[in-house]
């Protein structure tokens, strides 16, 4: 059992000596599909239920999440900025 630690150790400074090489160089993950997403507002509507609104761009989504299935009530674009409606 004792015999196991160095080669432990090993891998484990080879891992850590990786993640700040790849640090050091700038690199950083691709951003998640996800990022672009914002949730501008939620309504509870009961124990189960919530109300979302979501926006991605200029294109908001109204979903009802909780109960027995999630579902898109609406889709609609935003008014550009500046504009009025």
């Amino acid at each position: 059992m004792l015999a196991a630690i160095p080669p432990l150790a090993f891998v484990l400074g080879l891992a850590a000596l990786a993640a700040r090489l790849v640090r050091g160089f700038g690199w950083r993950p691709a951003a998640s599909a996800m990022a672009d997403f914002t949730i501008v507002n939620r309504t509870r509507l009961d124990r189960t239920r919530v109300l979302y609104q979501v926006r991605r761009g200029n294109r908001n989504i109204l979903l009802l999440a909780g109960g027995s299935a999630d579902l898109v009530v609406d889709r609609w674009d935003a008014d550009p900025p500046g504009e009025p409606r």
